[in-house]
């Protein structure tokens, strides 16, 4: 710590900031401090790993809204990541043959939810004794976003445009548009999405039209994003189905037509789509490569806008009962114009037609579940995920397998991996423990490797990932977390050289709750990396303070101030960053310096909300500033 601060240029602005973080720091050490909310805990990284906003959109949505636990469908407890359709289907099943639910906390009498598993959900489920039939339900959010300084040979502006708006027209029926511009992209509506979704329409459960994406069993066929995060307690996928798109990830949408049609213990989806992708081409008229990042900020992005069109059609047809999940799905698509081929020493994938065919299952027996689901691509390549999920009163542990050929090709899918779900194969062990009313104990372990070579490198790749976690209430509300992890690269490569890369870090970080209104956070983390074949051992640390403040019941203040240093990249540390809502922010810091950001929250009505947000970077001698601001209004219509 006292070398981080040391080799700080700017400690002369900080110096009172910091003596006075120490110090808390010191205190919270000895003193009652806590942890993390969920959403941090689930979205915070130790290491490389795709970030899910389409996830994090839809639990802070539930946050927000949350299910009554005693009117809620199937489908919508499926929403929670943490809850499987088999524990979905006890808690129906509990209302049936018991009586309903008092409080959520009841949830311990029902299979398959454990004290770690309560803890994960209570956020997004309530119980209310009154419910309000609702016939109209209105949603608007817009917001605007700038920064500073400006980067130059770019066509647009550095403001960041996004609105939408969500209108349930009744409980059966609703419609949503979506538009948004990016930083430096010069038209308004860059990126444009409309949906609309109808339910319970005679014989068929949900129909959706528009822009929508697809959700089936684990992933290895449709998938919207990455719903496995490694130490989120989350090991399998929940299955919505049809499922409309309201975020602003382009990548992997799907743009026509779905229906889902249910007969007793069947469900039968059924999908068409015919969509236009961002592509490179070649001079010979072919595809070169896909671009998935939205970004249209030059003449050369804007370029590539459109240039490839995706058909696809397809279905799925799924058997269930009390204990038993059974489910295949299958698509055929094909590009238009055709991929090139490549010459290169991993696979690539080349041709006009692909598609994917998979099989899925579920086995519920008591408080364990088995899953898994097997896929093939057109291609011929094969991928797999089987696994075991327990949990009973004190105790959560989930075990994936996972294979993926080197030639395993399905663009929509976003199966469970360490990076990306072809050429790989690993296993993975989560493990946690409620150890009495104050302690938790979790962790997790992860051997992966790569079946062969991948981009920008002749030799296939290995390594592990471990973390352990304790957690401590102090006292009746405060707790203290401290973490160890090690993300290793056991073998990996760059071009032609092949080297062994070992990181370790340590985190320590406190809460205090001074009352009601006030909370001071304190995290501080440290970790090394040694490159084997190199007797050199970078470092990395980082420090940062945070206050939450709740003057009164329509504000809402939270301010952070954080300091690191790292040697290198290999050094670096990642922070998850509160921001507006709707926004995912996990930064990566690097490099010498401080950042900080101040967040604030009015909401003079029930039906509006104001957020502002101005963030600040001082890195390596130059300085960068960020702001941005939002509005959501949401009212509804009772039922008269």
């Amino acid at each position: 710590m006292g070398r981080l601060l040391s080799r700080y240029s700017i400690a002369k602005n900080l110096s009172l900031v910091t003596r006075f973080g120490v110090l808390a720091l010191s205190f919270l050490i000895w003193s009652p401090c806590g942890g993390q909310t969920e959403l941090e805990e689930t979205f915070e990284a130790t290491s490389d790993v795709k970030e899910s906003p389409e996830l994090f959109e839809r639990l802070e949505e539930l946050r927000a809204n949350p299910l009554d636990l005693n009117r809620a469908t199937h489908e919508e407890l499926i929403e929670i990541p943490w809850i499987t359709p088999t524990m979905a289907k006890n808690i129906v099943e509990y209302r049936k043959k018991e009586t309903l639910f008092k409080d959520v906390s009841e949830l311990s009498h029902v299979k398959g939810f454990s004290a770690l598993v309560i803890e994960k959900v209570l956020p997004y489920l309530s119980v209310r004794k009154v419910r309000t039939p609702i016939t109209r339900r209105y949603q608007v959010r817009s917001r605007v976003a700038d920064e500073h300084p400006k980067e130059d040979l770019h066509l647009g502006s550095s403001r960041r445009i996004y609105n939408r708006a969500i209108v349930d027209i009744s409980e059966k029926i609703s419609i949503s548009a979506l538009a948004e511009k990016d930083p430096y992209e010069e038209k308004f509506l860059d990126f444009f999405s409309f949906c609309g979704q109808v339910k319970d329409l005679g014989p068929f459960a949900s129909s959706v039209f528009g822009d929508y994406s697809l959700d089936f069993g684990e992933g290895l066929v449709f998938s919207p994003s990455r719903f496995i995060i490694k130490g989120s307690g989350i090991t399998k996928g929940s299955e919505r189905g049809l499922v409309p798109n309201r975020s602003t990830v382009e990548a992997g949408l799907l743009r026509g037509g779905a229906t889902t049609f249910r007969f007793k213990n069947f469900v039968i989806h059924g999908f068409v789509s015919d969509a236009k992708l961002d592509a490179s081409i070649t001079e010979e008229g072919l595809v070169r490569s896909i671009y998935n990042d939205g970004l249209h900020r030059t003449e050369n992005e804007v370029g590539k806008i459109d240039r490839l069109r995706e058909t696809i059609f397809g279905g799925r047809a799924r058997f269930s009962t009390s204990w038993l999940r059974l489910g295949m799905s299958g698509y055929s698509g094909r590009y238009e114009p055709a991929i090139a081929e490549r010459t290169t020493n991993y696979y690539t994938f080349s041709g006009q037609s692909f598609g994917v065919v998979g099989a899925d299952f579920e086995v519920g027996l008591g408080f364990t579940e088995f899953f898994g689901e097997f896929a093939k691509s057109v291609s011929l390549g094969e991928g797999y995920v089987v696994g075991l999920s327990y949990k009973e009163k004190r105790v959560n542990a989930g075990l994936l397998l996972r294979h993926y050929d080197e030639d395993f090709y399905s663009p929509h899918s976003a199966g469970f991996s360490d990076s990306d779900d072809d050429n790989e194969e690993g296993g993975y062990l989560e493990v946690g423990y409620k150890l009495g009313k104050r302690t938790k104990i979790s962790g997790y372990m992860d051997l992966f490797r790569k079946l062969g070579p991948s981009y920008g490198s002749v030799y296939s790749s290995s390594g592990r990932d471990f973390r352990l976690q304790i957690e401590h209430k102090v006292h009746k509300r405060p707790t203290c977390t401290g973490r160890v992890y090690q993300p290793r690269t056991d073998k990996s490569a760059y071009g032609e050289e092949a080297f062994f890369k070992d990181r370790r870090g340590f985190r320590l970080q406190g809460e205090f709750k001074a009352s009601k209104k006030a909370t001071l956070i304190a995290r501080f983390e440290t970790v090394r990396a040694h490159l084997e074949e190199e007797s050199t051992v970078d470092a990395g640390s980082l420090l940062y303070w945070e206050v939450v403040l709740k003057p009164v019941a329509t504000v809402s203040l939270k301010g952070r101030v954080s300091v690191f240093d790292t040697d290198s990249w290999d050094a670096r540390l990642y922070q998850y960053e509160s921001d507006l809502p709707g926004v995912m922010r996990n930064v990566v810091v690097n490099g010498s310096g401080a950042m900080g950001y101040g967040l604030v929250g009015f909401r003079p009505v029930n039906w509006l909300k104001v957020t502002g947000k101005a963030s600040w970077k001082r890195k390596d001698g130059e300085e960068e500033w960020n702001v941005a601001g939002q509005t959501d209004i949401k009212f509804q219509m009772p039922k008269q």
